[in-house]
């Protein structure tokens, strides 16, 4: 407190490794230092050490939840600045499992959870693909989320899960209701994946899901009339049932008869 109070302190000088007194006192999660340190008007939040590593993610890395509240508050903050091999400070959390770090960064006003590093792959898969399904649960939580988007073998994070195994994630991947036909590079979709790798109860539980009709969705939904057509939703239901009404009187009348 006494350094920072001198008139000619800088803040935001760096060592060999391009850490900052910020970045060290994040990385072993001393809050009231990061208190400090983010009141000084000279310090910037954003600055990244030689491997590209911000404040943030030294904390976010380590799940020090206090540290991070603190420098999300700060109003300069970026939360999706990226490292050198394309990693943020979301991603960070989320292939620790940082599920409460996680929390706090997606209650950020600017924070884009559909960022990716060179080879397609997001937060959502990296949690796919550690089974993290808490985290998962957050993310698809999110108004922005996109858990549909492809990697560059175009791999979703349903089709990660489904090799990696863990049922949980994927239940919670369908409950939300990822698309069902999408395909990657080998034109295989998800189940196909999960057959390939043998995972028998993955392959039994996407079984029980269908596409709804409109949008493709996933879903266990079915018309409350014929019970033969899905649907997500009454939305999907509603915009599709001038077409579907003629069908689905005669499948009931169908079975008013039998």
């Amino acid at each position: 407190e006494l350094l920072l109070s001198h008139e000619k302190m800088d803040p935001n000088i760096p060592d060999n490794k391009g850490w900052t007194a910020l970045m060290i006192a994040c990385q072993l999660g001393h809050a009231e230092v990061v208190r400090l340190l983010l009141s000084h008007e000279k310090i910037n939040p954003n600055l990244q050490a030689n491997n590209g590593f911000t404040a943030l993610m030294f904390a976010c890395q380590d799940g020090h939840s206090e540290a991070v509240e603190l420098l999300l508050s700060h109003k300069d903050i970026d939360p999706n600045i990226k490292r050198n091999n394309g990693f943020t400070a979301l991603m960070l959390a989320c292939q620790f499992g940082h599920a409460k770090v996680v929390r706090l960064l997606l209650a950020h006003k600017d924070m884009d959870p559909n960022i990716h590093i060179g080879n397609g792959s997001t937060a959502l898969m990296l949690a796919c693909q550690d089974g993290q399904t808490e985290v998962v649960q957050l993310l698809l939580s999110h108004e922005r989320m996109d858990p549909n988007i492809q990697t560059i073998n175009g791999s979703t994070a349903l089709m990660i899960d489904c090799f990696k195994g863990s049922i949980e994630v994927v239940k919670s991947l369908l409950e939300y209701g990822v698309l069902l036909d999408l395909t990657n590079n080998d034109d295989d979709t998800a189940l196909d994946v999960a057959k390939k790798i043998d995972h028998k109860n993955i392959v039994d539980l996407i079984k029980k899901y269908k596409a709804c009709f409109v949008c493709k969705k996933s879903t266990k939904k079915k018309c409350s009339g014929c019970k033969s057509v899905h649907y997500c939703g009454s939305v999907c239901q509603r915009e599709d049932w001038k077409k579907h009404k003629k069908v689905c009187n005669k499948t009931e009348d169908k079975k008013d008869e039998e």
